[in-house]
This record gives C-alpha cells, structure tokens and sequence, in this order.
C-alpha cells in the first residue's frame, strides 16, 4: 500500500497516481471509512512496511503531521525529504538507503495535499522517487 497524496495534482482533486509508478496503490475509495483521510492515512501507515513524506517545509502540519504521529503510534520506520533546490540526487539517495537498511517492500508515500506545494512538490516527489526506484 502507498499513499500517493505528495503526487496530487495541482487542483483539490483526488490524487491520481502516475503510470509510471504502477506498483503503487492507493486505498480503494469504496472501502468503507475510506473517504475520511484520517482512516486512509492510518491504513497506509499501518499496512505498509515504512513511510517516506516528502514536504517543503521541515514542520509537519495537518495529515503530514498525522501520518508521523502514527509512524509512532505503529512504530514504523520514518523518513521526511524537504526540497532543496539542486539536492534530488542526494535525496534519492537517502531515500534508496533508507529502503534498504529498513528492508522495505511496501513503501508508505505521503505529503500535504497539492494546495501545500502545487507543481513544485510533485515535481521534487516525481524526479526523486523516479531517481530512486527507475531501475527496479
């Protein structure tokens, strides 16, 4: 399971996952509860082996800073990437490391909803997911 929400489009529509990441899944919106971020958000967290959230800020608010407290709650493995301008193959490789070192198959990936960082967020998320995990 995965999250796709720091993959949102720009508008406040339901994020749309990227064909090119096709071993991502989001929760299926027909599950009961599911339309309730709170409950995908825990789900995600729960079912996946670690979580990796990708921001523009180094503070967590609102489901980003959900989807860390409940890291906690399930004691995951958590990794937070802030963008930094010219710093994607440094984040990549944080990133591959951290996936690693934590033997992670299934990948939790989250992020503030596209109004907390348009094109600029999915962009950074994009390159540095496609950075890490283009060769598998």
């Amino acid at each position: 399971e995965a999250s796709a929400d720091a993959l949102a489009h720009d508008s406040a529509a339901e994020a749309v996952i990227p064909a090119r990441f096709d071993r991502l899944k989001e929760v299926p919106s027909n599950v009961p509860d599911a339309a309730d971020y709170r409950t995908r958000t825990e789900w995600n967290v729960r079912d996946s082996d670690a979580t990796v959230v990708f921001s523009l800020a180094s503070e967590l608010t609102g489901g980003t800073l959900l989807t860390k407290e409940l890291v906690e709650k399930y004691r995951k493995p958590f990794l937070h990437l802030v963008y930094e301008r010219s710093m994607y193959d440094s984040k990549a490789k944080q990133l591959t490391e951290f996936v690693q070192k934590h033997r992670v198959r299934n990948l939790n990936v989250a992020g503030p909803r596209a109004s907390g960082g348009g094109t600029r967020l999915s962009g950074f998320t994009s390159v540095v997911l496609d950075a890490a995990f283009g060769k598998y």
